[in-house]
């Protein structure tokens, strides 16, 4: 399973669930952390920290990427979409994550190559 998670209400952004939000993704295969959502009015230590969570579940032998931008998410995600076999992608957000799931579905439906 691959999870692309953007951290993006009032509550995800910050580093209140951060511990609870590594451990839940750690359960997938892969996972890539998008952009936190208006980062710049957040205090760097009441921001939730996207890099620190990739290192720790890859520490736990997964895949994890944090993305500085959508766009590098979405060019990881369709550069291993292409190298996998198929899987489940879940996409979690309360936004539109710069059109990335539609971007993704649009190009699954089609079948073009990843």
């Amino acid at each position: 399973m691959t999870v692309c998670f953007e951290p993006r209400s009032n509550t995800a952004v910050t580093a209140v669930f951060q511990d609870g939000f590594t451990q839940v993704l750690s359960a997938a295969d892969r996972v890539y952390l998008g952009v936190v959502h208006r980062a710049e009015r957040i205090k760097d230590s009441e921001r939730l920290d996207t890099s620190s969570m990739a290192q720790a579940i890859k520490n736990s032998g997964k895949v994890a990427y944090a993305c500085t931008t959508h766009k590098e998410l979405a060019d990881r995600l369709f550069q291993d979409i292409s190298e996998a076999a198929g899987g489940l992608i879940v996409f979690f957000t309360n936004g539109s994550f710069d059109g990335v799931p539609k971007k993704t579905a649009d190009r699954m439906a089609s079948g073009l190559k990843f």
